[in-house]
């Protein structure tokens, strides 16, 4: 069965994939060039992070029997298309979580601190301790609002209340 790791992936992913599965069962490939994406005909899984799996890519290869998405949506998977051949499509939701929920955390704090001014200011010579101190603020007894309390929502609930923060949040799916 061939299984192609599209898109680029961390250091090693390619060999512990390629380790994991049976070679008498499993064609690793790697393809991580658009172009090599998009004419491959072959494949009977995908594994996909960057690229994209409309309807060209899922008819172009007739033995196509799965997509993995390598993240939480399926958002850049043709479902419909996929549906139509029979192709199963699933997903790895929460593997991305604490990466994306600490971003979030980051994000907070650089623009509470008004980071990037005083980053700006120091290239410019200047030390700039005093002059955004009435306009930056810390997460210590603010109320954080979250849109959407699945994994990476939950992630960082628990993450800004480790700074004194409390949260809200609101979620479609979530009475």
């Amino acid at each position: 069965m061939k299984v192609v790791l599209a898109g680029r992936y961390p250091a090693g992913t390619y060999d512990k994939i390629k380790k994991m599965l049976p070679r008498e069962t499993f064609d690793v490939i790697e393809v991580n060039t658009e172009e090599t994406y998009h004419s491959m005909t072959d494949a009977e899984i995908i594994i996909l992070r960057i690229f994209k799996a409309p309807r060209a890519v899922i008819e172009r290869n007739t033995n196509l029997k799965m997509i993995l998405r390598w993240g939480a949506g399926f958002d850049s998977v043709d479902i419909e298309a996929a549906g139509e051949h029979g192709v199963l499509v699933t997903n790895t939701p929460g593997a991305n979580a604490g990466a994306v929920s600490e971003l979030a955390i980051l994000l907070m704090l650089a623009v509470g601190r008004k980071l990037l001014c005083h980053e700006d200011s120091l290239r410019k010579g200047e030390w700039t301790k005093n002059t955004f101190l009435n306009s930056s603020f810390t997460l210590n007894n603010k109320t954080v609002g979250i849109i959407g309390a699945g994994n990476i929502g939950r992630q960082v609930a628990r993450k800004v209340q480790a700074f004194g923060a409390s949260t809200q949040y609101y979620d479609l799916y979530t009475s």
